[in-house]
């Protein structure tokens, strides 16, 4: 499943590992989400999403 999340991060300019770290997920399963390489589940989408949505952009 495609996702805005690659370009989400890059707009935030945060790395895999930080987002892992905020949202208590493996740093595969953002990278495998980023890249659209497996079926996302929506509880994982929403904990990405939100900590996304809370980090203020770096400009």
């Amino acid at each position: 499943m495609k996702t805005n999340v690659d370009k989400l991060m890059r707009e935030k300019e945060i790395t895999n590992k930080e987002l892992a770290t905020l949202t208590g997920l493996h740093v595969k399963t953002i990278r495998e989400v980023r890249k659209g390489l497996t079926a996302t589940r929506y509880s994982t989408l929403r904990k990405i999403y939100k900590v996304l949505k809370e980090i203020k952009n770096n400009d």
